[in-house]
């Protein structure tokens, strides 16, 4: 089945133009601890996309988008062995832990079932699903939805309802605050004063909204044994999702 698209070249535009300078790799843009989990939040601007960690003592959870190309990794904090990493491309889908890796197109329906069994059989991905689904983030901040796809996916692949959380998330925003509690880092400059906190809110939760109606579309002719094509449209619903958390934070000065 062929994943529709409706997206161009504007997600690559978004999250370009607030990538860090050239000089620099990545940089830290926002930091926070969860009050509902005392989960670690850190958002990080790369030259190639971004990336997402929420750490426990337990569970490390890191999401990066790279291009085209979204890693989800996550592995135990405890010095245990438990790992699941899943790797999502246009094309294809890379599902690794202790117990083996596979590699699926979308075409391959044997090989996708076995990178759902994975994930399924996976201790760490249903801790993950878990602690996301506990995050306190509420809809008033621009993290929850790039974590939600990731959770809808590992509950997905085990059988279970992930409800929605993306949805409800989208219908509140702009019935939510502007976000408080955030942490600046160091080497930021101040906002040029061109726009408000309240107009940078407005002017996200537009893009946030428009994205999740695109992912809702891409989503709501597929079967629940899509894997792949569910698993692209969440790739390309990420990136925008980065891209949009990434000027939201450009815009308010926190970078």
């Amino acid at each position: 089945m062929q994943v529709r698209r409706k997206i161009g070249w504007g997600i690559g535009v978004v999250v370009l133009a607030v990538a860090a300078p050239a000089a620099a790799q990545e940089r830290l843009v926002y930091h926070a601890i969860d009050a509902d989990t005392s989960a670690i939040v850190r958002v990080f601007s790369t030259r190639q996309g971004g990336r997402i960690e929420v750490e426990t003592p337990d569970l490390m959870l890191t999401k990066t988008v790279a291009g085209t190309r979204v890693i989800t990794t996550m592995r135990d904090g405890l010095g245990g062995r438990d790992e699941l990493t899943v790797t999502m491309e246009p094309k294809t889908i890379v599902v690794a832990t202790g117990a083996g890796k596979v590699t699926a197109s979308r075409t391959d329906r044997a090989r996708l079932e076995r990178a759902r069994v994975l994930v399924a059989g996976s201790a760490v991905g249903r801790r993950a699903a878990a602690l996301i689904g506990r995050l306190g983030l509420g809809r008033s901040t621009p993290l929850q939805p790039m974590l939600v796809t990731t959770r809808a996916f590992l509950l997905a692949a085990s059988g279970q309802r992930h409800g929605d959380d993306l949805a409800q998330w989208a219908r509140g925003i702009r019935q939510a605050p502007t976000p408080r509690g955030l942490v600046k880092v160091a080497f930021q400059k101040e906002s040029d004063g061109s726009r408000t906190p309240g107009e940078c809110w407005d002017i996200y939760a537009k893009e946030a909204i428009a994205a999740w109606m695109e992912y809702e579309d891409c989503m709501k002719d597929l079967s629940w044994w899509e894997v792949l094509d569910a698993a692209a449209c969440a790739a390309v619903y990420d990136m925008r999702a980065i891209g949009a958390f990434a000027w939201w934070v450009k815009c308010v000065g926190l970078n």
